[in-house]
């Protein structure tokens, strides 16, 4: 029995000691690498690495959201290089996939791969560069254009023009457009499956009105609130079905209620915990990281199409752009009609 209760005591006491090893803990080590030196900082409370590194020309600086590693001294090659008029550094590391930074005036600059602007081919005067594996549904005034590496085809959804498409909106697989048919309400959509390029008519047995806004996606399912009714309806695009549902917002993993008021003043969206961020200023393009890092990814732009966490699909003049920060550059479609329109014209899925 002493025997076993030893074995006990012991097994209980390694079991403590690899607890209190693998439990996160604050810190923070200085180091070199490469000539460079290394603030390493882990913090707890946000689960978050911060890293400054400091070469002979520029300090910069690391921002990385991940589980804690009982590891230290986490980066073991600091590479430096001159990109256009920047001073950049790539970082090698077992814990983390670092991207290239670069540096011109104390700011952060993105670092880009030489463009590839080769033409592969040219549809209805689309021309198309590449298609980065994704599928494009593109409107062209009386059909949609759907385009991937493997087919293309039209998909006919009015007998007339139309210039602007009315209150579209697409989530990770569908395409939802009401039917343009009146100028106030609908009681009919298209709903085009951009995993086949399908198109379905459902109708509902509720008039919407083009005075209204979407709230958000869930599970695939759409989250409309209708100003002219006051009221939230929720769109299942599985069983074609628009319900009734009472006035709710989805924050960061949680339902909570609103009121019909705040809806009415005020545009409400699904939020969620966002570590990254593309937006605009005054025409050029950023990403902001942590709230804390922004990083010119290029100028003169005239509007964001997609994010998709470090990846952004953006429309510069008449030609639409893809980024990502590990420095992927590609000019994927180009179209002349798209420098004077440009809204809701251009729909991006995996």
């Amino acid at each position: 029995m002493k025997k076993y209760s030893f074995l006990i005591v012991v097994l209980f006491l390694i079991i403590i000691i690899v607890f209190l090893i693998l439990k996160p803990k604050n810190y923070t080590i200085n180091y070199k690498v490469n000539n460079a030196t290394i603030k390493e900082t882990y913090k707890k409370n946000v689960k978050k690495y911060y890293l400054t590194i400091k070469t002979k020309d520029n300090t910069y600086e690391y921002i990385y959201k991940g589980k804690y590693s009982i590891n230290k001294r986490l980066i073991k090659k600091v590479k430096t290089f001159n990109y256009e008029k920047s001073k950049c550094i790539k970082v090698k590391s077992n814990r983390f996939n670092l991207y290239p930074l670069c540096k011109n005036n104390n700011k952060y600059i993105a670092y880009k791969e030489n463009l590839n602007d080769k033409l592969i081919t040219k549809i209805d005067d689309i021309k198309i560069f590449a298609y980065n594996n994704k599928k494009f549904l593109l409107w062209n005034y009386n059909y949609l254009l759907y385009l991937n590496n493997l087919n293309n085809k039209k998909i006919k959804i009015s007998n007339h023009d139309v210039y602007n498409l009315k209150n579209p909106y697409q989530n990770e697989k569908f395409l939802f457009i009401p039917k343009q048919n009146n100028d106030f309400k609908y009681n009919k959509a298209d709903v085009i499956n951009s995993e086949n390029g399908k198109l379905k008519t459902i109708k509902f047995n509720v008039d919407l009105f083009f005075d209204s806004y979407y709230l958000g996606t869930f599970k695939n399912d759409i989250y409309l609130f209708d100003r002219k009714n006051k009221q939230e309806y929720r769109i299942n695009l599985k069983n074609d079905k628009v319900d009734k549902i009472r006035n709710q917002i989805y924050n960061n993993g949680r339902w909570d209620s609103i009121s019909t008021k705040k809806l009415m003043t005020k545009k409400y969206y699904f939020q969620s915990d966002s570590f990254i961020n593309y937006y605009l200023e005054n025409n050029n393009l950023y990403l902001r990281i942590d709230d804390k890092q922004k990083i010119l990814i290029d100028k003169f732009v005239n509007t964001i199409i997609k994010t998709d966490n470090y990846k952004v699909y953006y429309l510069k003049n008449d030609t639409l752009y893809y980024f990502n920060i590990n420095g992927n550059y590609k000019k994927l479609l180009q179209y002349s009609e798209w420098q004077f329109n440009y809204k809701d014209m251009i729909f991006i899925f995996n």
